[in-house]
């Protein structure tokens, strides 16, 4: 019996439910083991949506129904609840994570303003720039470090007698500043690569549009 078709976004959420096989072609001989194992299955009418309810004992798959009382909130919390998966694998592949509420974008501009003046003459004359040009971009970039800390964090505490934090085990015995929340380490990293990139593209543009209205 063929309840409905799936769509690509659906067929390994429910493979990974029942646990059968995926097939290529129907061109193959089929067990009955390829057709997987339901514990119960269930129709369920939730706010007027129509849902097929699959149960299994053996899985690790769980479902979440997001409810809202207009569609712009339900695709919203559904962004949200998909960054929060994606945050939480990586998290698992890597667990390292970095001090959130704007500390490790504190703790940042504190490391490049003493490393500053030991990188002025040696960066200068490998990027073939005048040092007063070095010195403006690294401002710059500086003040847009400390611009995130103030919008994480209006609260941010004094960094300025605390070494760059590297990374942070996900581990008991990591316990500096226990009460602020830790972000994952691989989307800090990814997200600051991406905003370096987005500039020297921006940089590279010579010819824009205004729109005055």
């Amino acid at each position: 019996m063929v309840l409905d078709r799936l769509s690509l976004t659906h067929i390994k959420a429910v493979q990974q439910v029942t646990g059968a096989r995926l097939l290529s072609t129907l061109h193959t001989s089929i067990s009955e083991t390829d057709f997987g194992y339901l514990s119960n299955v269930s129709h369920k009418v939730i706010f007027g949506k129509s849902f097929l309810h699959m149960e299994s004992l053996t899985s690790n798959v769980i479902t979440m129904v997001i409810c809202n009382r207009t569609e712009q909130s339900v695709q919203e919390l559904k962004r949200v609840c998909e960054n929060a998966d994606v945050i939480l694998r990586h998290s698992l592949v890597n667990p390292v994570a970095l001090f959130g509420s704007g500390i490790t974008e504190s703790s940042l501009v504190n490391h490049l303003r003493k490393q500053m003046s030991a990188l002025v003459s040696p960066v200068s004359q490998e990027l073939h720039c005048k040092e007063s040009q070095f010195i403006a971009v690294a401002n710059a970039f500086i003040e847009c470090l400390q611009t995130i800390a103030k919008l994480a964090s209006p609260m941010t505490p004094n960094t300025d007698d605390m070494e760059l934090e590297e990374d942070c085990q996900l581990r008991p015995e990591c316990n500096k500043l226990t009460d602020t929340p830790l972000d994952c380490y691989t989307m800090k990293i990814n997200a600051l690569k991406v905003s370096i990139e987005i500039s020297n593209v921006v940089l590279q543009i010579n010819n824009y549009i205004h729109d005055k209205n």
